[in-house]
């Protein structure tokens, strides 16, 4: 398809504890401003539109930390980056990020007018456009698409899941052992779901720490 990313919400997933992290960790700084913000910004330089931000147990934190946020709580909001965001309360957030998706899903599925989704982790560095235009390509063709480290051949984020597939996983009950995006893609037949070969390390890297959020800062700038 048109590598046309208005089409595509994009999910931020940033309901977590950040308990390793000691603070929020969308709220820790990149490229001058919130690691949130950062993600928008680049979002929109792909020409993506609408994002929907998951929160969860460090919510007040958040609407406090980012000025503007608050007003993108109960519609969306026209940000300074240029994208329009609102803002989706995990009420059970000790269920994990699976129920942060799930979250997101009930409130995409209040719409008539969309086919799926990008999901992405906050505490994961905005991937390099090749990655975002392997999935695009293939997006509605499959009930999702993944993209899948060259070398290891182990799976990363962001992903594109199709609107009928997100309805499937809204349905599965909160708390069972199943409810994992994982396990979920891996039951899928091999002719509904899609890898694309990427090389990018950012795609693969998620941070739980301050130390692993500065190595993985410094890794980015020597590779930039």
């Amino acid at each position: 398809m048109e590598k046309n990313y208005k089409l595509i919400p994009l999910v931020i997933l940033a309901g977590g504890r950040s308990s390793r992290m000691g603070t929020p960790k969308g709220l820790l700084t990149v490229e001058k401003k919130t690691w949130i913000e950062s993600h928008l910004e680049n979002y929109a330089k792909l020409g993506g539109k609408e994002v929907y931000l998951v929160l969860g147990h460090r919510k007040k934190e958040y609407l406090d930390g980012i000025s503007w946020l608050k007003n993108a709580l109960d519609e969306f909001h026209l940000t300074p980056y240029g994208v329009q965001v609102k803002v989706v309360t995990n009420v059970n957030p000790d269920l994990g990020p699976f129920s942060s998706l799930q979250s997101a899903g009930r409130e995409l599925d209040q719409r008539i007018d969309w086919r799926g989704v990008f999901v992405l982790p906050v505490d994961q560095f905005f991937p390099n456009q090749e990655v975002w235009d392997g999935l695009v390509k293939d997006a509605f063709d499959y009930e999702a698409c993944v993209p899948r480290d060259v070398i290891e051949q182990k799976g990363g984020h962001p992903v594109f899941l199709s609107a009928d597939y997100l309805r499937t996983l809204i349905e599965i009950p909160d708390g069972h052992f199943h409810a994992r995006l994982d396990f979920q893609l891996r039951a899928l037949p091999e002719d509904r779901i899609h890898f694309v070969e990427v090389s990018d390390s950012k795609t693969f890297t998620n941070v739980n720490n301050l130390k692993e959020f500065w190595d993985a800062m410094q890794e980015n700038r020597d590779l930039g």
